[in-house]
Parts: C-alpha cells; structure tokens; sequence
C-alpha cells in the first residue's frame, strides 16, 4: 500500500477552461493531490508512454512535481483532453465523449481506460489488465454481491465485482440517516466509523425479482468489500432526488486489516462540487495541498478554503495514510 506522501503534493495551481471542460479540471485538481497515483506514474514512464492518453497524463505530473511548476500546465487540461478523445474514437468508438460538458465520473473511468495500453486488454475483458495496471489498481476494489432470501435464509447466488468509485447512493435509503435515530457509532452513517461501514457493507432491496425457491419478493443484495484500495473515491447521488441536501462525509476512513497491522486510516484530501443539473452546470474542486492546507481550486483561480459538506458535494477522496 503507497502511502501518502506530502512531499509529492503540489502548491495550488489553476487550469485553463477554453469552453466547457470544468468538469475535467475539477478532476484533475483532485488526482494531483493523490500520491500514490503520481509515484506509480513517475516510475512508469515506459507504460505511459503505450498511449496518448497515458503520454498526457504523465506530462501532466512532470508539469506539477516540477520545481516551480511548469509555467505550461495551465493548458493541460486541454492537452489530456485532445489524446482522451483521440484514444477513445480509435479504441471505444461507440463512446461518444468530449462534445460538451460531461461529468467529474465518467472522465475519471474513461482516463483510466485509456492509459491502459490495448494490447494487454484480455478476452475476459478488461479487469485483468486493469489488476496489472500499474495506475488502475491504487482506484480499484473489490466486492463480493451476494443475493440473498430473507424468508428462505438462503444465498441464492454470488458475484465478484469491481470498481473504481464508490456509490455512496444507499445512504438515502438508511434508516436513521439524518443522525437523529441510532446512537451507536458504528452504524451511524455520520461518524468515521459508522462511514466507513457503509463502504464495507449494506444491504439493498432487490426490486423486480423472486425467490426461485419460495417466490417470494423478500430477496435482497448484500454488498461485502473484499479488498480496499490506496486511494478512495466516493461519488454522492445529487442529482436524482427532490432538493439537494448536505450530505456528512468524515475527516477520515478506517477498516480493520484483519492481520497484525491493526487498523487502516485514510485522511480525506479532495472534494469535487457540482452545481446545476445533469444537462449542465459548473465543476470545482477543494484540494489539500503541500503546505497542508485546503483550497479552493475553481478554474484558474485558487483561495484557501476548508473541507465542508454542502447540496453539491458531488465527490470526495482519501488516501491511506
């Protein structure tokens, strides 16, 4: 596990919006403040330099762990942007990507994508390459969902999963999510604990589908983590609701390792906002920075600023410490 190192982590910076493209500096902002990510591309020149995607990014980080910083990145946003849609139209041409503003999301799946050189992509599809990956593997995880009978007490089946982000969307539908009904930390979503929890495990309604055994609809999901990577996406659903509400997300992350090493810590070190609806809007980002401090990365301008939960808290990251 890389962990994270403020030696790695840049001054703040700005990145040039040329159009609708917000959403991608937003991002941007966020991944630099990722140690992890910009150790294992600093010495994996050779990988990156397999696809135009990967020869951007890794410019990108020469551009900010250069000392000053490159007087060029605030036209990086561009530079990625331009090999991204040129990888995707030879590579995933039934993508349609790059033609107005799209989302903080899909711009970070699809970057990893595409710096993942095509001839190491497998017939099974792409999650072995994305195991080898060098860069891929500090975002992904891995879950086991088990669909599971509540009248027959019974798992019906099981799959194995994997992911770059995590959903946060269940927390809507928890039972005292507002904090006011359940005491206890450790299932209280709005603690570190109770949190990280909700990371780990949930349970989910499956709608639509009948027990084989006893027909009944009382089937559910169950959500179990299995391995938990450097760097911790969570995504929060703020779009498909009536009124955006703020949502806790905590300081910190901790899971138990299950070995000798005790406990895992992941301190929170980016945020990403969005204001507006799914067909537009505006992209920023709150960073932590070298001097440890948090700011506000809008565009190409940049003020200190602190972490805070808001209706557009769209995004938010950790890193193991």
């Amino acid at each position: 596990m890389e962990k994270y190192n403020n030696e790695l982590i840049p001054p703040p910076f700005g990145l040039l919006n040329n159009g609708a493209i917000c959403y991608f500096n937003s991002f941007l902002q966020t991944l630099c403040g990722c140690s992890a990510f910009t150790k294992k591309v600093l010495e994996n020149s050779e990988y990156m330099s397999k696809t135009r995607t990967g020869i951007a990014i890794y410019q990108y980080v020469c551009m900010y762990t250069s000392n000053p910083i490159s007087t060029n990145i605030a036209t990086a946003t561009i530079n990625i942007l331009r090999a991204l849609v040129i990888d995707l139209r030879e590579r995933r041409p039934s993508i349609r990507f790059g033609n107005g503003q799209e989302s903080a999301h899909e711009v970070f799946i699809l970057l990893l994508d595409m710096m993942e050189p095509q001839e190491e992509s497998s017939p099974e599809g792409n999650i072995i390459s994305s195991i080898k990956s060098p860069i891929t593997k500090l975002f992904l995880h891995k879950c086991e969902w088990n669909t599971y009978c509540m009248q027959c007490k019974k798992s019906i089946s099981k799959k194995i999963d994997y992911g770059v982000i995590f959903d946060m969307h269940h927390i809507d539908f928890i039972q005292g999510g507002n904090g006011d009904s359940q005491n206890s930390q450790e299932y209280n979503h709005n603690s570190p604990i109770g949190f990280s929890n909700l990371i780990k495990n949930h349970i989910s309604q499956l709608e639509g589908y009948n027990c084989p055994s006893c027909n009944t609809d009382s089937v559910c999901r169950i959500y179990s983590l299995k391995r938990i990577p450097e760097i911790v996406f969570c995504s929060f659903n703020i779009y498909y609701q009536y009124g955006r509400k703020i949502r806790y997300f905590p300081p910190y992350l901790e899971f138990e390792t299950g070995n000798d090493e005790g406990k895992y810590f992941f301190k929170l070190i980016g945020q990403i906002e969005h204001s507006g609806s799914l067909n537009g809007g505006h992209y920023w980002a709150k960073g932590l920075r070298q001097d440890e401090k948090v700011y506000d990365l809008n565009d190409m301008g940049f003020a200190p600023s602190a972490f805070q939960s808001t209706p557009h808290t769209y995004m938010v990251i950790y890193h193991i410490q």
